[in-house]
């Protein structure tokens, strides 16, 4: 038993080694800031924003600084959020905030290093019931090394949490063993917990029902008692998700993200994340070269044609490939998310690895061409690393630059830049645009300056998916914004330009209007 332990912890220890040196390569701004990290929250700028901001229409210019987070609490003069926006808890941002104060930056590789390794642990532990644990320890090290686990939810801070929830109850549903109704009330309560968190833990959830529900169990579980229990401990769970509910600003938070019906972008990318993560994760990484991507697809396809032996499509398995199948569902009855399907189902290569690695396979080719899949991401990562948005060097450079303009008023565009100023220690009047192109068809940026009326310090960068403005104009062009901006009659002082390489970065832009 003591050996156990001991093996558990070593492997605890290593996936922890790897998970945290890769994501300390480059440090890394979270694009979770937004959601209640800082002290002092950006002033968000608004017409007519309803559902968004406060329940009740605004007027010109009248700014929300308050508007979220929705419920907080104080600690020594602290606010941390419980429930942050409609769709977005708080408690796991006020765990990470209470972490930073004490680690600083390097809070986000511990916090990711931590739970990507009990997310790793679990999936050990559910494998090791099906193949052993020799080959189950090889499976788990070939997931903590593959570029699609080490990316995944690259750059947020709830949604770890989730996965490691997820995680649980994938090794309590797999263990063949039934559940006592106080098992059941607790997988209730864990359930509407993860959801209350963070809305986008339904369909990670909706993976794990298959392999729970066999005639067996659903013959066992479907007693008034237990399913009374089961809801009960999700209604406790998830009690903080029904404070101040409005149906109205929840469903106005979720067509933020809403695109498109066309199921193509699903598919697509489902096969990227099958196939080539650096082309998957292009918005969040610089790697995504000409000769990277071909690369990892050909290593992809060399696993297809060498590793199979012969499809083991157990009852297991079946239940595997009918969660995936579900859950691409969910995701794409709920978030219609065209372009941006990569922001949600990252989570699925766990499953994908349980279905591989219990099949009758090749193991050495596997792991040979795993591993060499493995070198060609990180070698790339290495030198670039994540985009600019993301990268802390980067927005250090941006930011320090905006301050060195005393006296302004700092302007951004884009919820992906809501709080960094404040992150980087910065104490700076910031106003945030970015809700004028929601309420606006046709708004362009310099319209948006015009609209918002005063002199400031424009801080935009090239390209950002969570900008509107960059969802209706695309990359940023700096000679076509400026002749717009003389012909709206503003004057553009000076500015900067602070990239990583061509095509990416940030422009920081002094501008007044002529009198």
């Amino acid at each position: 038993m003591e050996a156990k332990k001991s093996y558990h912890l070593i492997l605890f220890a290593l996936i922890f080694v790897i998970q945290f040196t890769f994501m300390s390569v480059h440090k890394i701004i979270p694009a979770d800031i937004i959601y209640g990290i800082n002290d002092q929250q950006d002033i968000l700028v608004s017409d007519k924003a309803k559902g968004i901001n406060e329940k009740t229409y605004l007027t010109k210019n009248i700014v929300s600084r308050n508007s979220t987070p929705i419920l907080t609490f104080k600690i020594v003069g602290k606010e941390f959020p419980i429930k942050f926006s409609a769709r977005h808890g708080g408690l796991g941002l006020s765990l990470y905030k209470i972490l930073n104060y004490v680690f600083n930056e390097n809070t986000f590789a511990i916090w990711h290093a931590l739970f990507k390794s009990l997310a790793a642990l679990l999936f050990f532990f559910a494998l090791r019931n099906f193949i052993g644990q020799r080959k189950s320890s090889i499976a788990t090290m070939m997931l903590v090394i593959d570029p699609m686990f080490l990316t995944s939810y690259f750059v947020f801070i709830t949604e770890l949490i989730n996965l490691t929830s997820m995680m649980i109850l994938f090794y309590i549903f797999s263990r063949k063993q039934e559940i006592n109704s106080r098992g059941l009330f607790l997988v209730g309560a864990l359930i509407g917990f993860n959801l209350y968190l963070r809305l986008n833990f339904l369909w990670m959830i909706v993976w794990v029902i298959p392999i729970f529900y066999t005639k067996e169990s659903l013959r066992q579980t479907l007693t008034k008692k237990r399913v009374s229990l089961f809801f009960i401990g999700g209604f406790l769970g998830g009690a903080l998700f029904l404070y101040r509910l409005d149906i109205s600003r929840l469903l106005a938070e979720v067509s933020l993200v809403m695109q498109s019906w066309d199921p193509t972008h699903l598919i697509f990318y489902f096969v990227r994340l099958l196939m080539s993560p650096t082309a998957y994760n292009q918005y969040f990484l610089e790697v995504g070269s000409a000769l990277t991507v071909p690369i990892e697809t050909i290593l992809c396809m060399f696993v297809l044609l060498l590793v199979f032996g012969k499809v083991n499509f157990s009852e297991m398995n079946k239940k595997i490939l009918l969660g995936i199948f579900l859950s691409l569902l969910t995701v794409y009855f709920c978030t219609r998310a065209g372009e941006n399907y990569f922001l949600y189902l990252s989570f699925l290569i766990i499953p994908i690895y349980f279905f591989v690695f219990t099949n009758k396979i090749r193991i050495k080719p596997l792991v040979i061409i795993l591993f060499l899949r493995f070198l060609v991401f990180s070698s790339a990562y290495y030198g670039s690393g994540v985009l600019a948005i993301f990268d802390y060097k980067t927005n250090e450079q941006v930011w320090n630059k905006a301050a060195a303009f005393s006296g302004k008023k700092i302007v951004n565009l884009s919820d992906s830049d809501h709080g960094k100023g404040n992150y980087l220690g910065h104490n700076l009047e910031i106003y945030n645009l970015n809700r004028y192109f929601y309420e606006y068809d046709n708004m362009t940026i310099n319209l948006a300056l015009a609209l918002f009326g005063q002199d400031g310090v424009l801080i935009l960068p090239e390209r950002d998916i969570w900008g509107a403005w960059y969802q209706n104009q695309g990359i940023f062009d700096y000679q076509k914004f400026e002749e717009m901006a003389r012909r709206d009659g503003i004057e553009i002082i000076e500015y900067d330009h602070v990239k990583k390489k061509e095509g990416t970065g940030y422009y920081i832009i002094n501008y007044k209007f002529k009198k």
